[in-house]
């Protein structure tokens, strides 16, 4: 297994996080993984053979080469198999609006062709990377130079400052404190929140809370309850309640089922990689 991040140049680092590819050895052995909201719509392209995506039938379905995932609220399961190999932009929580004007709320809870998103602006971004590119560091620069391109295009208001707010708070934040703070209604605030993160402002502090706890669970010998209570969860009822609605299954639960590979699609900053050598735009 290969994995890796590549951080994007200056010029793109306020709205992409990073580039990660992962590849697959040829003999790696089929297995399921849960991909779990963390605040991130990413767009993904498959050099080699695409997971299958499991459908609301739960029924397990092929998927494009060229792809688009908006922000989730629920965990998407992915059937990988050997062979698999992938490269994805993985944004910032409002990184995507300063690309392209369309809602993001349009694409909560989807992974869909790019081609359908966004076809007559990424038609030949799709060609030259999965077509033109000989390797990583050539598809990223083919991604670097893409983006470069849109960056004219602004929305009214920048939530930066919003956001930052809310990671730094580990998602203890009330909508309408924040949007008070800010000059804004309540009613503007999730109106941008929806247009460009994706989600309502109070579904963003959750999933920022949900993702704090997760991180507070790779302590060695930390208790379930103490991590939630520290996170800001009210109780055991509110911490298993809001954690089955974005995992479908209870911390301990989660815990038996998480794979590397899982980690690796979360963005786990912990988890050890291989680091391209592509770091020079």
């Amino acid at each position: 297994m290969l994995y890796g991040r590549v951080a994007p140049p200056a010029s793109l680092s306020a709205y992409i996080e990073c580039f990660w590819f992962l590849e697959l050895a040829p003999t790696a052995e089929p297995q399921l993984d849960h991909v779990l909201p963390d605040g991130r719509a990413e767009m993904i392209f498959h050099y080699g053979k695409p997971p299958l995506l499991q459908d609301s039938q739960g029924h397990f379905v092929e998927q494009g080469r060229a792809l688009f995932a908006g922000q989730l609220e629920a965990s998407i399961v992915l059937k990988t198999h050997a062979a698999a190999s992938m490269l994805s932009v993985r944004f910032r929580p409002a990184g995507v609006s300063q690309f392209f004007g369309f809602p993001q709320s349009e694409l909560t809870g989807r992974v869909t062709e790019l081609s359908s998103v966004a076809g007559h602006l990424t038609r030949d971004l799709i060609e030259q990377v999965l077509g033109d590119a000989q390797n990583n560091d050539q598809r990223i620069k083919y991604l670097v130079s893409f983006f470069e391109k849109r960056l004219g295009y602004r929305p009214l208001f920048d939530l930066a400052p919003l956001i930052n707010e809310i990671e730094e708070r580990g998602g203890h934040t009330r909508a309408a404190e924040l949007a008070a703070r800010h000059g804004l209604s309540r009613r503007q605030l999730e109106r941008l929140f929806k247009h460009q993160v994706g989600v309502s402002p109070k579904t963003f502090c959750k999933v920022v809370r949900f993702q704090r706890f997760l991180s507070a669970l790779k302590q060695p010998g930390v208790r379930l309850l103490d991590a939630g209570l520290d996170c800001g969860y009210y109780d055991q009822s509110h911490l298993i309640r809001e954690f089955k609605a974005f995992a479908g299954v209870a911390p301990l639960a989660h815990r038996g089922r998480a794979t590397k590979i899982t980690a690796f699609l979360a963005g786990d900053e912990d988890v050890a990689f291989v680091q391209s050598e592509t770091s020079k735009f």
